[in-house]
Parts: C-alpha cells; structure tokens; sequence
C-alpha cells in the first residue's frame, strides 16, 4: 500500500471524515428556512434571464423593465418592514409605553375600532400600544418571516404606505371569545415610493389573541389576495384576483345575506 493511500485511509482521517458529514448534516437541519422573499427574489431572476431568450428587441426590453420595477417595490417593501435583517427571535424587543392590563373585552374592541377608524393604524402605525405586548406576534401574508415586537410592527408600517392616498375601513369587528377580537377590513392605496404606485383594493382579518393579563400578545391577519398577488399587481393592474369591491358593496352584500349586520 502506498503512503498516500494508508494516509488517506487511516482512521484518524476517516473519523474526521464522519464528523465532518456529520456537521454538515447537523447544520442543514437547523439552518434557517428560506424566506419567501428570498424565493420571490429567486424566480424574479430566472425570469430575468429568461427574457434574453426574447429575439424581439422591443418586448425583451418592455419585459426587462417590468421585472426591474416589481424587484424594486418588493425590495422596498422588505427594507421597509425591517424583516430580513434578522431572524425576529435575535432581535429585542424595545419597551413602548406604559400598559393598561385586565380591561374588560368589550373595551379592548372599542379601543381597536378606533384605531381602524380614527387612527388608521394600518395605513399610519398608529394604534393603541397600551393594550399589546412589547413582544407582541404580527404574523400575515407580508412576504418574509413574521415580526415579533411592537414597536418593530408600528415603525415599518408608517412608513409602508402615502398617508394621502391609501385608507383602511372597517367592515366589521366582533369578540369571539374572552381572549379573542376579530375585526375584518378593506385597504386601498399608494406605496410610499416616490411614484406613488397604487395597490389593489383588498380585504382582510385580523385576529387579536390576548393573554392572560388581556393585553394582546398575537395579531395574525389573512388577506384575500396572496402576497404575490399584492406586489406583481402593483405593476400588473390585471394580474390575479380581481380588485375588492368597495366599502358600500361589502356592506350591501352582508347586509342582504344577514340581516343582523344593518
């Protein structure tokens, strides 16, 4: 046998060997997750390539440009959030303002109407923090990993959307139980790019769960477009689900299919 082969298939060697497979195992298992903005970003590029494969000059540079513009609201949109930093878990959970534990649930729901209806809080950031944890779960479609923490959740979203011309509206709220609220909504408006894109109208609900000190430790909201839809519509006034109907309509149909809710 030669030097270089009892070398090679030593013991020591091959030991190192196994731990070093083994490692690599170990930390494929506990790595990260990709986050769906990352994958969002991955097929934007092989789109992009793809359009080398356009003989026309014309619409390989129509195409070019479009996929630029949706990667620049989406790439906004993430900074924006402030949630591909850091995993959500690394990062503290700065302290707000004072707290007003144990109010009644029905005084909890009129607080959160507010926000939606004097405050804007989806639009302006603004909501009532005395009632959330400082760790509070804001979990949605929004094309990243969640965000735990109140004031992480208030700052992004300030500064997501033109005051001037977006707006959310209430449609309906309701307690489900002692420690949760739903309240259902309709948004419209413009990203807080310098040109102003629009988005489509969509609708959505959000669920408040509260802890046992009744301050709210989960807001998970669902939408009715997906978060694709959201962003490539931006760009593509026709891509997807077609545009939510408005606030009178919504309330016409439910009142029409439940008479309770006039």
């Amino acid at each position: 046998m030669s030097s270089a082969a009892f070398v090679s298939n030593s013991p020591l060697l091959r030991q190192r060997r196994r731990s070093h497979a083994g490692a690599r195992v170990l930390c494929s298992r506990h790595s990260p997750p990709t986050p769906p903005s990352t994958q969002l970003l991955s097929r934007l590029d092989a789109l992009t390539e793809r359009t080398n494969t356009v003989k026309c000059p014309f619409w390989r540079r129509r195409f070019t440009d479009t996929l630029d513009a949706i990667r620049q609201v989406l790439t906004w949109a993430i900074l924006t959030r402030h949630k591909s930093i850091l995993p959500s878990s690394l990062l503290p959970c700065a302290p707000t303002t004072a707290k007003t534990p144990n109010l009644p649930i029905d005084t909890c729901l009129t607080l959160i109407q507010e926000d939606f209806e004097k405050r804007q809080y989806y639009i302006t950031g603004r909501l009532t923090t005395e009632i959330y944890r400082d760790d509070c779960l804001f979990d949605g479609p929004d094309p990243d990993v969640p965000v735990r923490g109140l004031q992480k959740y208030t700052s992004a979203t300030a500064g997501l959307f033109c005051r001037r011309l977006s707006n959310v509206q209430l449609i309906h709220i309701q307690v489900l139980d002692q420690n949760r609220i739903s309240a259902e909504w309709r948004l419209e408006g413009a990203l807080n790019l310098p040109w102003k894109p629009t988005i489509k109208p969509y609708t959505g609900c959000t669920i408040y769960t509260f802890d046992q000190q009744r301050l709210v430790k989960s807001h998970v909201e669902t939408w009715s477009v997906t978060a694709l839809d959201a962003f490539v519509s931006v760009v593509f006034k026709r891509f997807g689900a077609p545009p939510a109907a408005s606030i009178e309509q919504i309330l016409e149909q439910r009142a029409a299919s439940d008479p309770k809710q006039r």
